[in-house]
C-alpha cells in the first residue's frame, strides 16, 4: 500500500497539477551525518544528493532569489508560476565548504539565515551540545523534570533518541535553555561546568561576505537561536533588532529577512511577527511544512519544505506532491 501511495503521489498527472506559488526548500547541513559528533538530524543531505536536488529545481521550477521574492511580496503580485527558493539555516561551515561551490557552479541563488552569536565566537549551539552529551552517555535511559516517561538510550538508534530528546526539550518553556542543559548534565552524571568539545563549526564573516559577493543572500536567525516564543517581548526585540543591526554592518547591506529559530507553530507568535515588522524586516520564515500560494498577509509566516534524511530527488518530489495534495 505504501509503495502504491508513493507511486500515486509521484505520478506525472498529480505533479503537473501542483499549485502555482512559492516553494521554499529548507536545508541545514550538507555532508555525512554518520561522521558528526553532534546532532545527526541537522544534516539535510550529502553533496551528491544536493547537486541532484539543484538539477531538479532548475528543471521543474523557476528559481528565484529572496530579493525577487520580496519584490513579488511588495508589489502584491499574483503568483503565476511555480517558484523555488533555496534556504539554509544556522550558518554551519559546510554551507560554505560544500553547498556554496555547488550553488555557485549551478548558478543557483540561496539565502543563508545566520544566528550571529555563532559567527567567530567559541559557542556550541544548544542542540549540538545536547546531542553530544546524550550520544556519549553510558546510561541506559534518561528522564528529566516535566517528562512523563523516560527515553531509552539503548533500544533505538542514536539519531532517533537524540531527536526525541531534543523535541521534548524544545517544547518545554518552563526554564531557559541554559538551565535545561544544566539539568541534562546533572541527569547524565556530569558536572554543570562540563565543557563539550567543539571547534570551527560555523562560517566566518569573511566567508559570508564572499558568498554574498557571489550572488547569495544573508538573513537573520536571531542572535542566540533561542526559541522566540520562550522569550519575553524585550528579549525577542533584542534578538530581532541586534542581529539585524550586526548583520547589516558586517554585510554592508540591509537585512530584510528572518527565519524563526526551530520555527514550528509554537516557536513564534503574532507578537513575534509584529516585532519583525516593527524592526524593519519584510519577510519571516517558519519551519512549518507547506507551499505558499499567496504572499499577501503571509509575509511573516512563510512556509518551508524541510529537506532531511539524505532524501533522493524522487523522495523530495513525493514530499512536494503530498503537500500539494492537501491544497487541491
Amino acid at each position: 500500500m505504501k509503495s502504491y501511495l508513493n507511486h500515486i503521489t509521484s505520478s506525472s498527472l498529480l505533479w503537473n497539477l501542483r499549485p502555482k506559488g512559492v516553494y521554499c526548500f529548507n536545508y541545514h547541513r550538507i555532508g555525512d551525518s554518520s561522521k558528526s559528533q553532534y546532532d545527526p538530524n541537522v544534516f539535510s543531505c550529502d553533496e551528491e544528493n544536493f547537486e541532484k536536488h539543484l538539477e531538479f529545481y532548475k528543471t521543474d521550477f523557476d528559481l528565484i532569489s529572496i530579493d525577487e521574492l520580496n519584490t513579488l511580496s511588495i508589489n502584491k503580485e499574483k503568483l503565476k508560476n511555480r517558484f523555488a527558493l533555496i534556504t539554509f539555516d544556522d550558518g554551519y561551515i559546510d554551507n560554505y565548504n560544500l553547498a556554496f561551490p555547488l550553488l555557485k557552479s549551478n548558478n543557483v541563488p540561496a539565502v543563508f539565515f545566520i544566528a550571529t552569536d555563532f559567527i567567530e565566537k567559541d559557542i556550541l549551539p544548544w542542540w549540538d551540545e545536547i546531542a553530544f552529551l546524550v550520544k556519549n552517555s553510558t546510561q541506559s535511559s534518561l528522564q528529566l523534570k516535566n517528562w512523563d516517561t523516560a527515553i531509552s538510550l539503548t533500544k533505538k538508534s542514536k539519531e532517533s533518541y537524540v531527536k526525541d530528546i531534543l523535541q521534548r526539550i524544545k517544547i518545554d518553556s518552563s526554564s531557559t535553555m541554559a538551565q535545561k542543559i544544566k539539568n541534562l548534565k546533572l541527569a547524565l552524571g556530569l558536572k554543570p561546568s562540563y565543557s563539550t568539545p567543539h571547534k570551527d563549526l560555523f562560517m566566518t564573516w569573511g566567508m559570508l561576505n564572499e558568498m554574498q559577493n557571489d550572488g547569495m543572500t544573508i538573513g537573520s536567525q536571531s542572535c542566540s537561536h533561542n526559541i522566540m516564543s520562550h522569550l519575553s517581548i524585550e528579549e525577542q526585540k533584542y534578538e530581532a533588532q541586534y542581529s539585524k543591526k550586526l548583520l547589516s554592518e558586517k554585510m554592508n547591506r540591509e537585512i530584510n529577512s528572518f527565519a524563526y529559530p526551530v520555527g514550528g507553530k509554537s516557536a513564534f507568535t503574532a507578537a513575534t511577527e509584529d516585532i519583525l515588522l516593527e524592526s524593519g524586516y519584510e519577510l519571516g520564515f517558519s519551519f512549518i511544512a507547506g507551499i505558499n500560494r499567496s504572499l499577501q498577509k503571509h509575509e511573516f509566516h512563510l512556509k518551508r519544505l524541510p529537506v532531511a534524511g539524505n532524501c533522493t530527488v524522487e523522495q523530495l518530489k513525493s514530499q512536494i506532491t503530498k503537500a500539494a495534495l492537501k491544497l487541491l
